[in-house]
């Protein structure tokens, strides 16, 4: 009854965490996250590049002017070790060549260590012959001389050249290695760049300025690894090109699919809806059992007192009768067998409402009981006694045990009646007529409980059927029942008794199985005064 009248709240509460986890997940896969490009001003940007490329090409011209010097140094007619020396100021240069219009080549090689591999030094044009370097062309010279002073011999696959003249005769050549020119600018742009780059930092552009050597010299918020640049300015020099890009800045917006939410929300309203309308209708289920069950149990206590009192007129008229009336003796009898088997029947019905009640209620059957001292075998044969006429009848012979025992247990005498009642009731019903039906009492193995054995001479139970008939409604198969009528709660209520005065009640199949008759085993603690009695 407890868990038919809770269970309405615990669907309810399980059908709202279900509506609430819809909603919630409708929510989450309805929301949609996307990254997109904030426009930036790139004026800030544009201003820094000009200014770089001012201060590049300052560099070069610098540059250029050491170079020029050099130039002037060797027109003066210094030595080959002086010219040397001179060219060692240059950043970057690596050899210095002096090549006449007709003679030999001189070549000196500027590097700091030895190198195991001469570097190749240019041919003059038309000279033929098959060398690596470049091409020297003295009529190319002599018009770049005219014009600036110097001509940049940079070919591909070639090292980079400073190439003028001397004289009309003679051709001044300087090896460049690129890329240590190149860091010694990057060295330079490194310190000159922060002040300038401020404004572009201000901004909050994401920006980042690039060397030839494709080093960062500077940069500015953070970029996205996977997104191109969306603007490169590029600042050229003879050296190589440094890049000023600019990386899209972007940012998360969510947003939210609106069919996807509403169809959650749907879902979530109808679920509630549903959960409510069932948890109504299932409370008024619980409550119409509930009066049908009390119903049961006002009848059946308003049924009791009248059939005690026709069981105790029917005792009353039957010591009054004559003996030589023996039909209405036998009719009286007939009487009140059948007002005590409706009696036990209703017991039963009692005692398992109550027992659903308790449940209810968490508590525990066993304390609605008062233990005391019983005798056993006292309560055995008033129970016999009741049962007589019908057992009789059936000629069920009864073994009613020694008594030479101390059969004194401790519990309540009239949930121990109804015990004995039910299995005796079941003997009657099963067993075959002319069987048995036998008591067999005993001290258990530890000396501390009784040992009742109630055998008796039916069919057997079979061992599969052990445990379903201790469950309340349960009965054996058609053949077993053809004929008899009950409820299928007396050997349930009958456990539930006997575990209730600490007690067991099981059946053995040891002695007897199928065919060969039940016996069953009622187990209760011994009584107190009982164990003195042993011990004296």
């Amino acid at each position: 009854m407890f868990a038919a009248r809770h269970s309405p709240v615990w669907i309810l509460a399980l059908i709202l965490i279900s509506a609430g986890a819809v909603l919630v997940l409708g929510f989450f896969f309805s929301r949609e996250t996307q990254v997109v490009t904030v426009e930036q001003d790139h004026a800030p940007l544009s201003r820094f590049t000009s200014e770089l490329l001012k201060e590049v090409e300052s560099l070069e011209e610098l540059y250029e002017g050491r170079l020029l010097d050099v130039r002037a140094r060797i027109g003066s007619g210094e030595n080959t070790l002086e010219v040397a020396s001179v060219c060692r100021e240059i950043v970057g240069a690596e050899q210095a060549i002096i090549v006449p219009r007709n003679g030999e080549v001189i070549a000196m090689d500027l590097r700091d260590s030895d190198r195991s591999v001469p570097l190749p030094h240019p041919m003059k044009k038309g000279s033929g012959g098959i060398r690596k370097g470049i091409i020297l062309d003295f009529d190319d010279l002599e018009r770049g001389a005219f014009l600036s002073g110097f001509q940049w011999l940079d070919r591909p696959g070639e090292a980079l050249h400073f190439a003028t003249m001397l004289d009309g005769d003679t051709a001044f050549v300087l090896r460049i290695d690129k890329d240590a020119a190149i860091r010694a600018a990057d060295e330079w742009l490194e310190s000159w760049v922060p002040d300038v780059f401020a404004p572009v930092q201000a901004s909050g552009m994401t920006a980042s300025v690039t060397g030839p050597l494709k080093n960062v010299i500077v940069s500015t918020g953070e970029v996205a690894t996977d997104l191109s640049p969306n603007l490169i300015l590029p600042v050229s020099s003879v050296f190589g090109d440094w890049s000023v890009s600019s990386h899209p800045k972007t940012e998360v917006v969510t947003s939210y699919n609106l069919p996807f939410m509403v169809g959650s929300a749907a879902l979530f309203v109808v679920l509630v809806v549903a959960g409510v309308f069932g948890f109504t209708q299932q409370c008024r289920a619980v409550r119409l059992a509930e009066q049908r069950v009390s119903f049961v149990n006002r009848v059946s206590h308003e049924l009791r007192t009248p059939m005690t009192n026709i069981l105790l007129n029917v005792d009353l008229l039957e010591d009054s009768v004559p003996e030589e009336s023996r039909i209405a003796a036998k009719r009286l009898g007939l009487i009140r067998e059948e007002a005590g088997r409706l009696s036990r029947l209703l017991e039963n019905v009692l005692c398992f409402s109550r027992r659903d009640k308790l449940k209810g209620e968490e508590e525990d059957a066993g304390q609605t009981l008062r233990l005391v001292p019983c005798s056993l075998f006292t309560v055995i044969d008033a129970v016999l006694d009741q049962f007589g006429p019908s057992l009789s009848r059936k000629n069920i012979e009864v073994e009613r045990g020694a008594r030479d025992v101390l059969h004194t247990v401790l519990a309540d005498e009239d949930a121990l009646r109804q015990i004995i009642s039910n299995l005796i009731s079941n003997v009657e019903k099963y067993a075959a007529a002319g069987g048995k039906l036998e008591f067999r009492a005993a001290r258990s193995d530890s000396g501390d409980s009784i040992v009742l054995s109630v055998i008796d001479g039916g069919p057997g139970i079979p061992v599969s059927e052990s445990a379903r008939i201790f469950r309340p409604f349960e009965r054996l198969s058609e053949a077993t029942k053809e004929g008899v009528s009950g409820t299928g709660l007396g050997l349930s209520i009958a456990r539930e008794l006997a575990v209730s005065m600490n007690g067991s009640l099981e059946i053995d199949f040891k002695n007897h199985g199928e065919g060969g008759g039940a016996c069953f085993i009622l187990t209760l603690p011994m009584s107190a005064n009982n164990i003195v009695r042993i011990a004296s």
